[in-house]
């Protein structure tokens, strides 16, 4: 169990998380929820050590993590990139499962988005690292692509039974998982917390003055 205990962190005089408690399942996929400014991407760098916060945060080793760009190391082939974080990964049967057979010897520069964004995907979880964060993973696709990688990404997490914690703007996207989903607001204030949520019921959290 991954668990938050009296979290609070300011940026300045603004309160993103007060007093914050939360209880995380291992080995299952959680979707955070929120408003812009409401504190999803701080909770990942909590969790990733990447900000300093007051608390505690207790079950959390090593972290690997998807963020919002790809950053894939330009001078790396997409195969050298998988072996930078595990130099055991079966790389070229992650990217045929991904559907980037022959790919390994390409640079991201070489790379459409879709790709890159696949390749930054199953980098992250070859890692051995059992918690992976991912800060918007499938923002600016396109909806078939989207689609695609929400079932690969599913798949993946099955496979490896990692923790998986994802940040998402999508109610489409949350519900799909059909898995637990998390909505917060500014100040840290939990207004939604249910495993298999319906995407209309999302929408009508959302509504109520939460625009995501």
């Amino acid at each position: 169990m991954i668990s938050l205990k009296n979290i609070t962190k300011k940026y300045g005089d603004k309160t993103v998380f007060g007093n914050f408690d939360l209880d995380i399942e291992e080995n299952a996929i959680t979707v955070i929820l929120g408003e812009s400014g409401s504190g999803k991407t701080t909770l990942l760098n909590m969790l990733a050590r990447l900000t300093d916060f007051d608390g505690e945060i207790s079950g959390v080793d090593k972290v690997s993590m998807v963020f919002q760009r790809d950053r894939l190391v330009p001078h790396l082939t997409v195969k050298e990139n998988i072996l930078l974080v595990n130099e055991n990964a079966a790389a070229s049967a992650l990217l045929e499962s991904v559907g980037l057979s022959g790919a390994e010897d390409l640079y991201p520069k070489e790379l459409s988005a879709g790709m890159a964004r696949r390749v930054a995907i199953i980098r992250a979880f070859s890692s051995p690292a059992p918690l992976l964060l991912m800060d918007e993973p499938l923002v600016n696709l396109d909806l078939a692509l989207k689609f695609s990688l929400l079932e690969q990404i599913k798949e993946l997490q099955g496979a490896t039974g990692k923790t998986v914690i994802m940040v998402s703007h999508d109610v489409k996207e949350a519900a799909y998982y059909n898995g637990r989903v998390i909505v917060i607001k500014s100040g840290g204030k939990v207004v939604l917390d249910e495993k298999k949520v319906s995407e209309e019921k999302l929408t009508e959290t959302l509504l109520k003055g939460y625009k995501i």
